[in-house]
């Protein structure tokens, strides 16, 4: 895919994301609809933020993938994830799951206020996903947990997973995007006004990464101290309204 259907909103600042990226990008098509943007955040409805790795319009869906870089053997369920050496953390996937439905909320409020109406499939379906792309990554999860969750293509003997351009090239299982729809969804994208991801400062501590949690009117974020980057905290913010 060449840069005019692929739009990079921000540069990662991370090799591995930058590969993670590459990768998609080099087995997406230049044709339609296929459109990509990568690293950006925007604002929902009810004022939170959310950052976005990549969004991936294929042939009948829009698809929110969150990319994780890790290595050696994945356990769990649903809801927890656990890693050799690592802290316990929530599901990747059931955040991309919020995000997916607030992004879809956004995009239908959006061409409701610029056309006064929202017709049935002009807004396609929004689908997370997360792509496991280190090749040395195992997944280990109950097969019921692994569902919408994706590796490096040719290495599913190994991740125990399929190759992410099984999802994102398969054929339309639903109505297909056409050209039109296609350009209607990038002028969306602007309306919405994507920002470029970034880091935020509050008082002494910078917040980074993507929320740890979120709920009705708050979102919890990890920081680190400016100053020491060895000590951590967890900051929540309240949203009005």
């Amino acid at each position: 895919m060449k840069d005019g259907r692929w739009v990079t909103i921000a540069e990662s600042q991370f090799a591995h994301e930058k590969q993670g990226l590459e990768i998609v990008k080099q087995l997406l098509p230049d044709a339609p609809p296929f459109r990509a943007w990568s690293n950006f955040e925007f604002r929902d409805n009810r004022g939170r933020w959310h950052e976005v790795d990549l969004l991936v319009l294929a042939r009948d869906t829009l698809y929110l993938i969150e990319l994780k870089h890790y290595r050696g053997i994945l356990t769990g369920n649903d809801r927890i994830w656990m890693r050799d050496g690592h802290r316990a953390e929530d599901s990747p996937l059931l955040l991309a799951r919020r995000k997916a439905q607030y992004f879809a909320s956004l995009l239908k409020d959006t061409l409701r206020a610029k056309t006064g109406q929202v017709p049935h499939g002009a807004v396609p379906f929004v689908q997370e996903l997360v792509f496991l792309h280190h090749p040395e990554f195992v997944c280990d999860l109950p097969a019921s947990s692994r569902i919408n969750l994706y590796g490096l293509d040719g290495q599913s003997t190994i991740s125990g997973l399929p190759g992410i351009s099984e999802r994102l090239l398969a054929p339309a299982q639903r109505s297909p995007v056409s050209e039109e729809g296609s350009l209607l969804l990038a002028e969306l994208m602007k309306a919405i006004g994507l920002v470029p991801r970034r880091q935020r400062e509050v008082g002494s501590w910078v917040i980074d990464e993507h929320p740890l949690a979120d709920g009705e009117g708050w979102q919890d974020w990890p920081a680190f101290h400016h100053v020491d980057a060895e000590r951590h905290a967890r900051i929540r913010f309240y949203t009005l309204g």
